[in-house]
């Protein structure tokens, strides 16, 4: 029983470390390219699954699953002109390596004549910028990070992790009563 034990808490660790990771990545503080003033409170969410399939400890664009950051979507397909050309998302470049930053080049386009037209695009680590039309008026935005630019990745719990917390409870409860009904049959 013991062995049965051992072996399935293993297959379980081992499961838990193949799945894909996810994780959020905030960015918050950027300088506002039209007024030049630095946004303290400006912040965009990144978003993004990834599978290690290659084994290296690195994520790279092959290995991205789903990605957003903004009003861009993609995942599974990273770019997919060919279905719809007139509307689309891409991930051109993806590279994160955990304890290091993701770098990434993304983009979104709407043509104006589906819809009032819209564009973004973002290059981690330099800019995000957004622009479009509404009843053929213009707008514009764009986010720049600095040096004070903040970054704060927050890990998403995979359910594998949920498993293994579930087994290693049970496993302490079994142990626990296994020990008190000894101590008491001793006793």
């Amino acid at each position: 029983m013991k062995k049965l034990i051992a072996m399935l808490s293993l297959a379980l660790c081992s499961s838990a470390q193949a799945a894909p990771v996810s994780l959020w990545v905030t960015y918050t503080g950027f300088q506002d390219s039209l007024s030049g003033s630095f946004d303290a409170d400006a912040n965009h969410v990144l978003h993004f699954t990834a599978d290690d399939r290659d084994g290296d400890g690195t994520y790279s664009l092959p290995e991205v699953l789903g990605f957003s950051f903004g009003a861009i979507a993609v995942g599974p397909e990273l770019c997919d002109t060919q279905t719809n050309y007139r509307m689309y998302s891409c991930l051109s470049s993806f590279s994160y390596q955990p304890g290091g930053t993701v770098e990434f080049t993304a983009r979104r386009y709407e043509d104006p004549r589906v819809s009032d037209g819209f564009f973004a695009n973002v290059v981690g680590g330099a800019y995000y910028a957004v622009s479009g039309g509404i009843n053929q008026y213009p707008w514009h935005y764009e986010h720049r990070w600095t040096p004070a630019t903040q970054v704060t990745i927050s890990p998403v719990p995979e359910p594998a992790a949920f498993g293994m917390l579930a087994g290693g409870l049970a496993l302490v409860a079994g142990a626990l009563r296994r020990r008190a009904a000894n101590t008491s049959a001793q006793g």
